[in-house]
């Protein structure tokens, strides 16, 4: 096997927006496979896998499994899609979050289905129909993760704003962010220069966004939750719950009305008590959401914009 590619967290191509994606490539078969070497475990992953084994066990018709969380969960969804007899019913389950490329999300105004391009089972039929399934563990509340490398870079000792990534440019402006306070607090947390107030500053910005941009930003919403899939959650009891998103659902769920923004930006205070990455509380008048702008290594630069739903369980 040889690597003939290292694909940074993130871009365009990567499987993960943590960790960086090898292409290697088997000489004798002239196949080439996308991986992704990560550290310790990841109880995502781990209830994933339990979901799918699970869903082998029942298409082999057994009814029970080593894996209680994941056998509760298959047969919630089962439920959904009124299987009853998944040996006969299902032809295969598939894993096929390890195929997905790093994600865009825009401010289009006419999203199109994403089923394909962020589930984690994929389920096929006997008909032949293929079913989309994203699944959420326990105090799961991620909807999207979005590549933001190149998007900030380290000029001399401060960190600068570049214009080479326009739709976290666009992000910034909308949320009415102050990029000079941001950039500054990067670069306080950088070269670890401490701030006189300890407590992190929340930021109350909603009045300074023009209608235009709240209509902007809500698209960007309604895009990050996307339609055509279903979404299978565990909340904190394990109690499971399987529904389908479809346009209409996103549309409801993401609400009509940006109601406020509240930022909370980088900061150093002591090795205890900093942040490294930009926060906004987004409440519309369905939802809350919160868009975080970060570096999911530990380092300084962001690299990532992830977006979650507070109460994702109660939600979807």
């Amino acid at each position: 096997m040889k690597i003939v590619k290292a694909i940074p967290p993130g871009t365009p191509g990567a499987c993960s927006g943590k960790y960086q994606t090898y292409l290697v490539k088997d000489p004798q078969c002239q196949t080439t496979w996308k991986i992704v070497c990560g550290s310790g475990g990841n109880g995502g992953h781990k209830f994933e896998q339990a979901v799918l084994r699970s869903f082998k066990s029942l298409i082999n018709g057994k009814t029970e499994s080593k894996y209680p969380a994941g056998m509760k969960m298959a047969k919630a969804i089962c439920s959904k899609l009124k299987i009853t007899k998944p040996n006969a019913e299902i032809r295969s389950v598939s894993h096929v979050a390890h195929h997905n490329t790093a994600r865009v999300v825009d401010f289009a105004a006419k999203p199109s289905g994403i089923g394909s391009s962020i589930a984690d089972l994929c389920i096929e039929l006997s008909n032949g129909k293929k079913t989309y399934v994203s699944l959420k563990a326990r105090n799961a509340l991620t909807i999207a993760s979005v590549g933001a490398v190149g998007c900030f870079k380290q000029s001399g000792n401060r960190i600068v704003q570049t214009d080479t990534h326009q739709t976290v440019n666009n992000l910034l402006r909308y949320l009415a962010v102050d990029v000079s306070k941001l950039t500054q607090g990067l670069t306080n947390a950088k070269n670890k220069t401490r701030t006189k107030v300890a407590r992190p500053e929340m930021v109350l910005v909603a009045g300074k966004i023009m209608s235009s941009h709240r209509k902007l930003l809500r698209q960007f919403l309604v895009n990050s939750v996307g339609f055509g899939y279903y979404s299978a959650s565990q909340n904190s009891k394990e109690q499971n719950s399987c529904k389908f998103i479809s346009r209409r659902t996103t549309q409801s769920l993401v609400g009509s009305t940006i109601k406020s923004v509240v930022l909370s930006y980088p900061r150093y205070y002591s090795e205890k008590d900093n942040s490294k990455q930009l926060s906004a509380w987004v409440t519309t008048d369905k939802t809350r959401f919160k868009i975080e702008l970060r570096n999911t290594h530990g380092n300084i630069l962001p690299r990532e914009i992830k977006v979650s739903i507070i109460g994702l369980h109660n939600k979807l």
